[in-house]
């Protein structure tokens, strides 16, 4: 199940970071028009993982079914966990090998950068550095700001990096970029983490220079394109939040300076609102549509081998049946046991109920649940039946057994057998 969800998600977040690029592309009112807050791009993150957990989510374990009881009982096949051989466990843990590699080197970057030589300033909480680094913070546990060797920290670029820790960013970014590796840089998912981090960045931006003359904003935008650049060559290579404005990507850079520059409001956000309650509504009905045709499948696969009932409780016959076509029942010639002989007669078929139930380790049966039945009188008989069966300890639980169960009767005398269906009818 596991590969399957990670494949939905992966497919999702390509589905996901396509309607937003759409979305956010600049209209014929300018440059990043269109573009959306911290808050949007956070949810749409979280949007694209959640097909695959509503996959994972075992709702039959949760959701409490009708019980059900049978007759004669033949068992047919169980699924005993995954059908896909060997070579499904060797992909996922080749996928995690990968995921693993690309968040370690994640981490050892951050536990760098935590490890910065570091030389306190006359501001509180303010840092300088003689790394080759841009303005920055860093995340817990030192959350602090840190401006290089040589660049002026005025006060505007300290409200900037301050704005990133009182909304933890450095935290989020982290998180978002670990993701962005479990998904083996999957690039919808790397499209959605970096017009966050374009967000938050222009979110702090605003913190920075809402108070600052026209004079002021253009002084904090020439020194912020005057900052280092990270020795990837982009800011978004680096674990935490950077002031920096050095990007290779020229509309990420003109949003901000236009930000900065014109103090722009905020994009209004109703055509996203709306858009975030269709991707969830969208996500739900995904995730539900693939996690019931899986069950379906798996269902309908039958499993490894017969599984071996110790004990088969045979089911009572219902009481009486009103809504029972007598018509149907059809009657054959038998081997019958007559007090402890078995002697000739007659067996009446009267109907069957098709069932699905898991089995503990313990040998105990469990959660009955009907997949087909000839007639809604015969189930609930069926499944108290079912209850009662045992197949000893086993090594592992098997899920969805599949069971027939025949209703019958059976004697000496045809006459007699159709008086008692006649009465059964009634």
């Amino acid at each position: 199940m596991m590969i399957e969800a990670l494949g939905l998600v992966h497919v999702w977040s390509l589905i996901v970071a396509g309607g937003a690029w759409y979305l956010q592309r600049d209209g014929n009112d300018g440059t990043g028009s269109r573009f959306p807050g911290p808050n949007v791009w956070a949810m749409l993150i979280w949007v694209s993982l959640l097909p695959g957990l509503i996959y994972l989510i075992p709702f039959s374990d949760y959701v409490v079914l009708p019980q059900i009881q049978g007759f004669e009982a033949e068992a047919l096949r169980a699924e005993v966990g995954s059908q896909g051989g060997i070579w499904l466990p060797s992909l996922l843990m080749l996928y995690l090998s990968g995921a693993g590699v690309l968040m370690a080197r994640t981490l050892w970057r951050w536990f760098r950068l935590q490890r910065l030589p570091l030389q306190p300033t006359a501001e509180p909480g303010v840092f300088s550095t003689s790394e080759p680094l841009p303005p920055l913070t860093l995340s817990w546990p030192k959350r602090v700001v840190v401006i290089p060797e040589g660049m002026e920290a005025s006060p505007a670029l300290i409200r900037h990096e301050r704005a990133h820790l009182q909304h933890n960013d450095g935290e989020l970014t982290l998180l978002f970029l670990l993701l962005h590796d479990a998904l083996l840089r999957n690039p919808g998912m790397g499209f959605l983490v970096r017009q966050w981090r374009l967000a938050i960045e222009l979110r702090a931006d605003r913190a920075a220079t809402q108070k600052l003359s026209a004079s002021d904003r253009k002084s904090y935008a020439t020194l912020l394109l005057q900052s280092h650049r990270p020795k990837g060559g982009d800011e978004t290579s680096l674990p935490c939040p950077t002031a920096q404005l050095g990007a290779s990507r020229q509309r990420r850079v003109k949003m901000r300076l236009l930000e900065i520059i014109e103090n722009r409001s905020d994009v209004p956000k109703r055509s996203w609102r709306a858009a975030i309650i269709f991707a969830l509504s969208a996500a739900g009905v995904v995730g539900l549509t693939t996690a019931a045709i899986s069950a379906e499948s798996r269902s309908d696969e039958r499993g490894l081998g017969t599984v071996g009932y110790i004990t088969q409780t045979s089911p009572e016959l219902p009481a009486s049946c009103p809504d029972y076509e007598i018509e149907d029942v059809t009657s054959e010639r038998a081997m019958i046991t007559v007090n402890g002989q078995r002697v000739p007669g007659y067996k009446v078929r009267l109907g069957t109920v098709l069932l699905l139930h898991d089995v503990r380790q313990n040998g105990s049966v469990h959660n009955p649940r009907v997949l087909d039945s000839t007639n809604r009188c015969f189930e609930a008989e069926a499944a108290n039946a079912l209850l009662q069966w045992t197949t000893g300890p086993r090594p592992q639980s098997l899920k969805s057994v599949v069971v027939k169960m025949h209703f019958g009767i059976s004697g000496e005398d045809l006459d007699e057998l159709k008086e008692q269906i006649a009465d059964f009818g009634q």
